[in-house]
């Protein structure tokens, strides 16, 4: 995660993030799971998915479709709307945070109507 960035364009979402726990010096990718944690307190919901494409190839037996990988998208939501999403991402780790530097301008939007 790019903080310097974040702190930049999102400062009250930062400001907010860093009084719920002052855990952005030390946050590694196992830590990941704070991110999560603090959006999900706040009432906005980061979900990470598998971009996945159907393909016509079928098994031996002629019974099962295969379905493909493409690579990772997100959604985000809060309690009555979807508010975005983008895909598709090479890795979940690249998907995590576009959805966090995302979940962080929406945090920000909504910290400007208080």
């Amino acid at each position: 995660m790019n903080w310097e960035l974040i702190k930049e364009k999102y400062p009250k979402a930062f400001r907010v993030f860093q009084e719920w726990g002052n855990h952005v010096a030390s946050l590694s990718r196992q830590k990941k799971r704070l991110l999560y944690d603090f959006f999900d307190e706040n009432e906005i919901w980061v979900i990470i998915n598998l971009e996945i494409q159907y393909t016509r190839v079928i098994d031996e037996d002629d019974r099962n479709p295969h379905y493909v990988p493409e690579g990772f998208y997100y959604e985000i939501n809060d309690n009555s709307y979807h508010l975005g999403g983008d895909g598709v991402f090479r890795t979940r780790q690249e998907t995590e945070e576009a959805a966090f530097m995302r979940a962080f301008e929406i945090l920000e939007n909504k910290l400007k109507d208080k």
